[in-house]
């Protein structure tokens, strides 16, 4: 597949940083080629506590206070 280049526009949101969207692009692009490498792949069913707990990791590290 080829990628055309996506132009940045900077908008002032308050709660949007833009100087990030050339990584949220990067990793949007990852995510869709991961789709398609998964695609046949079963879904898999979490328990709440371990939403709750892909959550809280998420959050942490986000947060920098941990590793992915």
């Amino acid at each position: 597949m080829v990628w055309k280049p996506l132009e940045t526009e900077a908008v002032r949101i308050d709660e949007i940083d833009y100087t990030y969207l050339p990584e949220l692009i990067g990793d949007l692009r990852s995510d869709f080629a991961l789709k398609d490498e998964t695609k046949d792949e079963a879904l898999e069913m979490l328990r709440f506590d371990e939403v709750i707990d892909v959550l809280e990791r998420s959050v942490k590290a986000c947060l920098g206070e941990t590793d992915c």
